[in-house]
């Protein structure tokens, strides 16, 4: 897989979300990560996520670095959050995210 083939397409949910789509050579769907428009000038990053045999390729700091731009030029002056995964902990770090607060997932099986 060649970085440089994937493409990156966003679509428009509704009026308060959008997703950007890494989409391969063979037109598959292989990531994803949006953000959600909120109260108080706050945009949310949401729902990253990158195929298995795409993990660690490059597909998710390409498609990050796409919605960053866009946020930047559609919500400058607004803050942006965002939960990240220790992952990707060092690529909002060097975009100049804080950490706020750290989070745990909790799970029960019913």
């Amino acid at each position: 897989m060649k970085l440089e083939k994937i493409q990156i397409t966003k679509v428009e949910i509704d009026k308060s979300t959008i997703y950007f789509f890494a989409i391969n050579e063979e037109n598959k769907i292989i990531g994803k990560c949006g953000f959600k428009i909120r109260e108080n000038a706050t945009v949310r990053c949401i729902d990253a996520s990158v195929e298995e045999d795409y993990q660690g390729k490059g597909v998710y700091k390409r498609m990050n670095s796409y919605r960053q731009k866009y946020l930047s030029i559609k919500f400058k002056g607004w803050k942006v959050e965002s939960y990240c995964r220790k992952s990707t902990k060092k690529i909002f770090e060097s975009s100049g995210y804080k950490e706020k607060k750290i989070l745990y997932l909790m799970e029960k099986q019913l």
